[in-house]
């Protein structure tokens, strides 16, 4: 038990010295988003609402960490708004531990249904005919069908 507890105390120091990197790198600040995809997820959905999302909140700029391979597919993201950061898998385990034992800034969205451990937004699939983007909407941004009808102005 007790080599358990230390292993997630040492995942999180790593997970803390990654997102301390991450601000020196980025010059992060109050108005700074890093917007976490820990799983293979559609990133060129979950830019665009990020990007809505850091707008709506009168942010600075945007940072995306995900795998190389979903990086790789918005190769031209380098924008004044978003910048993209390939991260391992261990990179993003840890700083999600960290960020689940001491939540250091609101500022980090995770987009996943399944991570950090203990969510269940996989369940919500099919329900009430949701699909898997609208609900990362839901849980990541805030965005609902309504609230994007609004915005758009279109209609259901």
């Amino acid at each position: 038990m007790d080599s358990l507890l230390e292993k997630r105390f040492s995942e999180a120091e790593k997970g803390r010295m990654y997102w301390l990197y991450l601000q020196d790198k980025y010059n992060l600040d109050a108005s700074s988003y890093v917007l976490l995809i820990p799983d293979k997820e559609d990133i060129i959905h979950l830019k665009e609402r990020f990007r809505q999302y850091i707008t709506n909140k009168s942010g600075n700029r945007g940072v995306i960490l995900a795998n190389q391979s979903l990086i790789s597919q918005i190769s031209n993201i380098e924008e004044e708004i978003l910048s993209a950061e390939a991260c391992t898998r261990q990179e993003a385990e840890n700083l999600m531990r960290f960020y689940c034992m001491y939540q250091f800034t609101s500022n980090l969205l995770i987009a996943s249904l399944e991570k950090p451990d203990g969510r269940r937004g996989k369940n919500l699939i099919g329900k009430k005919g949701l699909c898997r983007e609208e609900i990362l909407d839901m849980v990541v941004f805030g965005i609902g069908k309504e609230q994007e009808a609004e915005e758009t102005g279109n209609g259901f």
